[in-house]
């Protein structure tokens, strides 16, 4: 399939996904329609879907993508005027929702007002200097968009149900992001690529918090909202206050730095050397990321002990890094994924060796280490054979299978903090979670998407998109769970494995102890039971 052929096929995609995305609330709004009554729906979701609409169906007018942006954009416009209009018939408090929809009809106003005249010329600015301004604020207005629900995740997480979240625009969100970034990488287009990688892992966190607070579990209780006419007030008041500072925030504000350097790639660089510079970019932080796990090792090393430090996240370290390893040398990718996956190759087992000396439970690390090997040596073995030939797969082809098992083993290697995770939930402290590796594996997944995007690897793309929002939600419980306001609580592994042989002996001694008469006794557990054989005298 030819390039042109993948853009067309993703340019239809990405205009059925948009059309899904702003039709979403419609469901919402049926229901709205239905009860009389808005609920707990928040009029903001709304109103930045006007906002995103507006602003890039404008941009899609200047760069001349009339499919899927123009057009599409244009159809949610009208979708949203007609949600805020069911919407603003229903809610009882419409002075808020007028004044919410004046402060964002003001900014649309004054940013329709710069795209008329700057497309006329009169601001000495050429088509495409306006667009790319248009552009910066197409990604803000995107921004506001998928950072409505944040309004109301505060509300989950305080009355612990997800019934504040709009899950059919969030479901929308996800499948519209994920067209929408390759459409985005197919036209090298950094406004949209930039932007749904953002959308991604906030819908992932979103979609987190609903499954654990679904609202069919964890229904919201009869007076939640019984608050003291003061706190209403305060509430409303800074409501009202929030949009006019963002709107003045990001007049103000025009010139960031941080938008600036996102043209840099494309003007001033050839594909060439950008590829060069994320090459040695991918590889360096490949190399930090190795480090990451040292800090705990040091630990390890020092406290003569383990601790709460699992052995999953170090022989996953040692999968992803060899069979990368052996995908960089078939694929030809031998700088940086030959040569790094190497070095994480003698890097795991020198973790590994530590956490083993001064393991307390070996039986289960040697268990660990040898499932792990096996897995290595099946899959160095068809690696051989197949390079050799005796499969009868091209090269490429056998780098293509290893590709998926790359990728499978990555994803061992990015969710091993979930073996943790239920435990941060469950003691409401994040003192499971690896905060090193953590921070290197976020900023090593922005490099290597880059770097995949630059060089059309799919492997590399698909799975640090997917990396980016599995380390996002575990920072998340990282910060709301932090280890230094929520520590561990002393006795927290109290009676955490009832099967260990020291809570059998004390079992065996307490009824041994209690009443040898007791001794023929049937008791109604077979685990009891069978303790007693070894001690009987008959």
């Amino acid at each position: 399939m030819s390039k042109d052929t993948a853009v067309l096929i993703f340019r239809i995609l990405s205009g059925i996904a948009t059309t899904c995305m702003v039709s979403s609330p419609s469901l919402l709004m049926y229901k709205i329609h239905k009860q009389k009554h808005v609920g707990v729906a928040s009029v903001f979701p709304l109103a930045a879907l006007l906002a995103n609409s507006h602003v890039w169906m404008m941009y899609g007018y200047l760069e001349d993508m009339w499919f899927p942006v123009f057009s599409c954009f244009l159809y949610g416009e009208f979708c949203a005027v007609i949600f805020l209009t069911v919407y603003t018939y229903y809610c009882a408090d419409k002075c808020y929702v007028i004044r919410t929809l004046s402060v964002f009809l003001t900014v649309l106003g004054l940013i329709t007002i710069y795209a008329v005249v700057g497309g006329l010329g009169y601001t000495g600015q050429s088509t495409k200097s306006v667009s790319t301004v248009l552009g910066i604020f197409a990604d803000c207005a995107g921004i506001s968009l998928y950072g409505a629900p944040m309004e109301k995740l505060f509300q989950v997480l305080k009355h612990k149900t997800a019934a504040f979240i709009n899950v059919h625009m969030v479901y929308a969100g996800i499948a519209n992001n994920i067209v929408w970034l390759t459409y985005g990488i197919l036209i090298t287009n950094w406004f949209i690529m930039f932007i749904n990688i953002l959308f991604i892992t906030v819908n992932t966190f979103t979609m987190c918090l609903y499954v654990k607070y679904d609202p069919k579990t964890h229904p919201l209780q009869d007076g939640w909202d019984a608050e003291n006419d003061e706190d209403e007030q305060q509430l409303s008041v800074t409501i009202e206050m929030a949009p006019h500072l963002e709107a003045k925030k990001s007049l103000t504000n025009m010139p960031s730095p941080e938008y600036s350097c996102l043209s840099s790639p494309l003007e001033d660089m050839s594909h060439a050397a950008a590829v060069l510079v994320f090459r040695i970019l991918a590889g360096c932080s490949y190399l930090v990321m190795l480090t990451s796990p040292s800090l705990n090792i040091y630990r390890v090393y020092k406290a003569k002990s383990v601790g709460v430090q699992s052995i999953f996240p170090l022989v996953s370290l040692l999968a992803n890094s060899h069979i990368w390893m052996m995908y960089g040398y078939l694929a030809k990718i031998y700088f940086p994924v030959f040569s790094c996956f190497l070095v994480g190759d003698f890097a795991a087992i020198i973790y590994l060796s530590i956490y083993y000396r001064y393991s307390d439970n070996r039986g289960y690390v040697v268990r660990s280490i040898a499932t792990t090997v096996v897995i290595i040596a099946i899959l160095s073995a068809y690696a051989i054979v197949g390079g050799l030939g005796y499969t009868n797969q091209s090269r490429h082809g056998v780098s293509t299978v290893l590709g998926f098992f790359a990728d499978v083993a990555s994803l061992c290697l990015y969710c091993a903090p979930m073996e943790k995770l239920f435990q941060v939930l469950k003691h409401k402290s994040a003192a499971f979670i690896n905060l090193p590796m953590v921070l290197a594996g976020y900023a090593n997944n922005m490099i290597w998407l880059t770097y995949g995007s630059l060089i059309q690897n799919w492997f590399m793309i698909s799975i640090n998109i997917f990396f980016f929002s599995m380390s996002t939600f575990t920072l998340v419980l990282y910060h709301i769970y932090d280890p230094k306001t929520h520590p561990l609580k002393d006795g927290w592994d109290t009676n955490t494995n009832d099967n260990s042989e020291d809570d059998d002996v004390q079992i065996q001694i307490s009824v041994d102890a209690s009443d040898k008469s007791n001794k023929n006794f049937n008791l109604p557990s077979p685990q009891y039971e069978a303790m007693r054989s070894p001690v009987r005298t008959d």
